[in-house]
């Protein structure tokens, strides 16, 4: 990535997205990890073949889920002097100019109560002039940059 795009300008700041995104969904693959490989050595011990169907559907299962975490840690916001990119690891990248931005909606979703959800929540959709929408949330890394920028003249 360079620090100038054509379209959009100087780059200002770029965003990555947090491992944190994965919020419990961690928890939850460690215990899938240690499920399948309790499932080896079950299938080992007491040599009933049919278990390992189990282990392939349960490492399957666990690829693909940690995949989707590993996707919504790895993608990238790149704030632009006239625009931003956002580049999320499925999909394609989306250059916005900010001019093509109608509003912002900006959500603050503050829990209390569960321990590992606490703290401020942030989902920032933009409608843009094409009638489309576009949602980001505080997955990425100080997301909320962005919106300083779009509402400024």
């Amino acid at each position: 990535m360079t620090g100038q795009d054509a379209n959009l300008g100087a780059m200002v700041s770029v965003h990555n997205g947090r491992m944190a995104a994965g919020g419990l969904g961690w928890y939850v693959a460690g215990v899938m990890a240690l499920a399948a490989v309790v499932g080896v050595f079950r299938a080992l011990v007491s040599a009933r073949w049919g278990e390992l169907l189990y282990l392939l559907v349960m490492l399957a299962t666990l690829g693909a889920y940690l995949f989707w975490l590993y996707a919504r840690w790895k993608q990238k916001l790149t704030i632009y002097q006239h625009g931003f990119i956002h580049q999320p690891v499925l999909g394609a990248a989306r250059a916005v100019r900010f001019d093509e931005v109608e509003h912002v909606d900006v959500r603050r979703e503050v829990n209390r109560r569960a321990v590992h959800l606490k703290g401020e929540h942030v989902r920032i959709t933009l409608h843009l002039n094409d009638g489309k929408r576009m949602v980001l949330t505080n997955d990425i890394a100080d997301v909320e940059h962005l919106t300083g920028y779009i509402r400024r003249p």
